[in-house]
């Protein structure tokens, strides 16, 4: 009968669990910081004033 799962892939699992907790504990963090930065961004761009005759540096044609 063969196992379902062998020890070098028992061995391989084990050794990656630690990573994969440590990286979901800070999933959570990272993405508040991106969310943070992100408003930051926003706020600072709002305070500039661009007048609507401003044209872009690209042109689209379709």
């Amino acid at each position: 009968m063969k196992p379902a799962i062998t020890r070098r892939e028992l061995a391989a699992l084990a050794a990656l669990s630690p990573l994969a907790a440590a990286q979901t504990a800070n999933a959570p963090d990272e993405v508040e910081q991106t969310r943070q930065q992100y408003h930051r961004s926003a706020a600072a761009l709002d305070q500039v004033e661009l007048p609507m005759a401003t044209e872009p540096a690209v042109t689209f044609r379709a």
